[in-house]
């Protein structure tokens, strides 16, 4: 059985973490591997993805995010929130991968057949960013946890409200990150 050394937090401890890994990203994706290539607006569009980035991470400085409880001992895997969690941060930052990848290639197209083709894998790539980060924040917040507090301590209910909120800034956040180049919307726009 696992100990707890800092308590069982009710919204994920890696969320900033993540979202710093996909900044880091970008720099590796889009400036360096278009050192020497023409691509006019490139480093542009990478300031403004890193600027989204830190301008989401910035939510998650509220104190709902240190919320803590002790669960009871978990199995040496971990509880399944953290294992959901887990692959959802990893399936995030492989969509993401994708993401800036399918980007870059839209960059460096040349010709009118190798633009329509890499704006459908860049239209492809802003899909699957959108689906894992809805995955991604729907594991943010540990239920069990979350049901602990409100019996535990019913008068930080309200700050898992203002918590949950932020966690949907963050995820409307990174749908728009995805709609900012993306370059064919369905019909209507994206559902929210």
């Amino acid at each position: 059985m696992n100990g707890h050394k800092r308590g069982d937090h009710v919204f994920n401890l890696g969320l900033t973490k993540t979202l710093q890994d996909l900044s880091a990203l970008v720099t590796v994706a889009l400036n360096l591997e278009l050192a020497g290539k023409v691509a006019f607006g490139a480093p542009a569009r990478a300031d403004r993805l890193r600027q989204v980035l830190r301008l989401l991470g910035e939510g998650l400085r509220n104190p709902a995010f240190g919320l803590t409880v002790d669960k009871p001992a978990q199995p040496p895997g971990g509880d399944a929130n953290s294992t959901a969690y887990g692959e959802a941060s990893r399936q995030l930052v492989l969509a993401f991968k994708q993401y800036l990848t399918a980007l870059r290639d839209w960059h460096t197209a040349a010709g009118v057949s190798d633009r329509r083709l890499v704006s459908g894998m860049l239209n492809t790539a802003c899909l699957n960013l959108r689906l894992a980060a809805g995955r991604w924040t729907d594991t943010a917040v540990d239920p069990e946890a979350e049901a602990l507090l409100k019996v535990e301590a019913p008068q930080k209910a309200a700050l898992i409200t203002v918590g949950r909120s932020a966690v949907e800034e963050l995820r409307q956040g990174l749908v728009g990150l995805a709609m900012l180049y993306s370059p064919l919307l369905p019909p209507g726009g994206w559902p929210r």
